[in-house]
């Protein structure tokens, strides 16, 4: 028995080694290393600052448009602003605005909205890069 689980320790000894070799060889020693935050190559910090300066933009542009229009303020913005950015359920807004595959993962309009797609893009971005 004791044999056995000798072989066994051994085994998975000789394959992490095996492992670790294989990467050494391959120059990835540090494959496992994540980014740290204010790294140059870490994306997950420009993922954060993108999505902040565009609610912020949006936000700014939403003021102006209470002031100009009161009570319509959000119909016209979401109509004339919101309308570029976000993507449709409709096919036919979809064909003539391709480009909102990209930008509708950058609009936030709410701040709990906002909030929420950043601590989720925080959590599953940092074990994913």
């Amino acid at each position: 028995m004791a044999n056995k689980k000798q072989y066994q320790l051994n085994s998975k000894f000789i394959l992490l080694i095996a492992v670790d070799l294989l990467f050494i060889i391959m120059g990835q020693r540090d494959y496992f290393k994540k980014p740290a935050l204010g790294a140059s190559n870490n994306s997950l910090v420009l993922l954060f600052a993108i999505n902040s300066f565009i609610f912020i933009i949006l936000r700014v542009i939403k003021l102006g448009y209470d002031i100009e229009y009161g009570k319509q303020a959000f119909t016209i913005f979401r109509k004339s602003i919101l309308f570029w950015f976000t993507l449709s359920p409709q096919a036919h807004n979809f064909i003539h605005k391709l480009w909102t595959i990209f930008t509708y993962m950058f609009t936030h309009f709410k701040l709990s909205g906002f909030v929420s797609n950043m601590v989720w893009l925080w959590a599953f971005g940092h074990i994913l890069q």
